[in-house]
């Protein structure tokens, strides 16, 4: 018998693919900006915004490095961070 699982399971685990392929991205292309991983997750109708706290996660987790301001002048850039 199949069992679907509940909306909250099917967010956390879009969530949790959402973040894999931000580090996936950044490790494949240093330096993309917020705008270019939405666009390159989501495509290119949807505002930079959606990624804003996932990526802040990240940062804050250790597993990516945030360089600039922000702004449209000196947009934050995600690195990966490299472990010695």
């Amino acid at each position: 018998m199949f069992v679907e699982a509940s909306p909250r399971v099917k967010e956390r685990k879009a969530r949790h693919w959402v973040l894999r392929r931000v580090v996936q991205l950044i490790a494949e292309e240093p330096g993309r900006t917020q705008l270019e991983l939405t666009r390159a997750i989501y495509g290119p109708d949807l505002r930079h915004t959606r990624l804003n706290l996932q990526l802040g996660r990240l940062v804050k987790e250790g597993k990516l490095r945030r360089e600039g301001v922000g702004g449209k002048a000196d947009p934050f850039r995600y690195y990966p961070v490299i472990e010695d």
